[in-house]
């Protein structure tokens, strides 16, 4: 049910977990940015966890404790939004290695895209 990011949440992280990256570009270190994605997606694991706690809060029969659907529903909020920057990061470091790779050179500027998701509704985010 967690995001598999070779660990769990709370394990300290080691660079076996991913590869060499280069740590002199104009946006700083690419290595520290990719162990900044894998914390960020140890937090969404952890406020998985917080929802699926306050999920089964909700789930006992009688009167629901006070607040667990507002926690349930935050949890997943800030995990989503996690993700969502998480996937930010790594579209952005992959873009501005793929520009490298072709040009020899890293872009001058990167332009910010977001993973954006449809929604039925309008709400800002």
């Amino acid at each position: 049910m967690l995001i598999d990011n070779g660990k769990k949440p709370d394990e300290p992280y080691n660079a076996a977990l991913g590869f060499w990256l280069p740590p002199d570009s104009p946006y700083g270190n690419f290595q520290l940015k990719y162990m900044k994605i894998i914390q960020r997606l140890d937090e969404a694991n952890r406020k998985i966890n917080e929802s699926l706690y306050f999920w089964n809060n909700c789930r006992v029969k009688g009167i629901l404790p006070t607040g667990a659907l507002e926690r349930h529903v935050f949890a997943n909020e800030e995990a989503i939004y996690m993700l969502r920057r998480a996937a930010d990061e790594l579209v952005s470091l992959i873009w501005c290695l793929s520009e490298h790779e072709e040009n020899g050179n890293y872009p001058n500027k990167i332009k910010p895209k977001s993973c954006k998701c449809s929604h039925s509704h309008s709400a800002s985010y």
